[in-house]
């Protein structure tokens, strides 16, 4: 799988990842209470066991999305270090506290569900008891998703443009210098053959390679030359220069020289006809 094609269906993949990682989780602390159980001569219980793993792991996945939102918008990095990780104080405690009562609720409503009922017992000693083990899940969820993001910057590169001082240089930008894995490329414009739209990224295609950018496709078009560059989709930004074929029906596309599809929403479709047959 290339990096192009993981960053198309991202989401998707994090979700996945984040479903897998706390079925393991949970797999391995039930099966841990078992082996417990059994070595000290109690029954295995193993439905208990798992109930109460499984609901435990799965209100950490329903808080992984606000946690990553958190993380996001508060953009932590060596320059503000000092003062914004004092953000993680009250973050942590809302984090753990969140993470009690989904998880009692849940076990209420399970428990109730074949007769039974569930005690969290003495508040004070129970919330003291959760929330440090709250603090090592929150301390490797952060460590986590930090360490995933830097590892994805740094796989991504990062592309700027590079302005010149000339004064009949014309709005949009020729070229732009792209860092990727500690290497610098130049990518001229005319080179591109599309952008696509991925997230909060957009994908420069070239003939022969493709450089991940971090842009929207609003704030990219602007950079751009109109006369060369149209807007077909919400998620695409064509080279008409490169246009091999047009073809029409339910589902428009574009056809590119290099063999490339490209999809085409219908209200874009008068300019692109109109630019077409200039």
């Amino acid at each position: 799988m290339t990096l192009q094609s993981y960053l198309t269906h991202r989401k998707r993949y994090e979700v996945a990842a984040s479903i897998a990682l706390i079925l393991l989780i949970g797999v391995v602390l039930a099966t841990s209470k078992i082996i417990e159980n059994v070595r000290d001569g109690a029954p295995s219980c193993w439905p208990g066991a798992f109930a109460t793993e499984f609901t435990a792991t799965f209100s950490i996945l329903l808080l992984m999305p606000p946690l990553a939102w958190f993380l996001q918008t508060l953009q932590l990095n060596w320059s503000n270090a000092r003062w914004r990780i004092l953000w993680h104080i009250p973050a942590f405690l809302c984090f753990s506290l969140a993470h009690i009562a989904l998880f009692v609720l849940l076990r209420k409503v399970l428990w109730r569900s074949v007769g039974a009922s569930y005690e969290f017992g003495p508040v004070f000693l129970g919330l003291l008891y959760e929330m440090r083990k709250g603090l090592l899940v929150y301390v490797f969820l952060v460590v986590l998703m930090l360490g995933y993001q830097f590892i994805l910057t740094r796989l991504q590169g990062e592309a700027g443009f590079i302005d010149s001082d000339s004064e009949d240089t014309p709005a949009w930008t020729s070229q732009f210098l792209v860092k990727m894995l500690n290497r610098q490329f130049l990518v001229k414009a005319d080179a591109i053959e599309w952008v696509q739209s991925a997230s909060n990224y957009v994908i420069l295609h070239t003939d022969n390679r493709s450089y991940p950018m971090r842009q929207t496709m609003s704030g990219l078009a602007g950079q751009l030359d109109p006369a060369t560059f149209l807007r077909v989709h919400r998620t695409a930004i064509v080279n008409i220069n490169t246009v091999v074929a047009l073809q029409e029906g339910p589902e428009a596309q574009l056809e590119l020289r290099n063999g490339d599809r490209v999809p085409v929403s219908k209200p874009y479709l008068p300019a692109l006809r109109a630019a077409l047959a200039h």
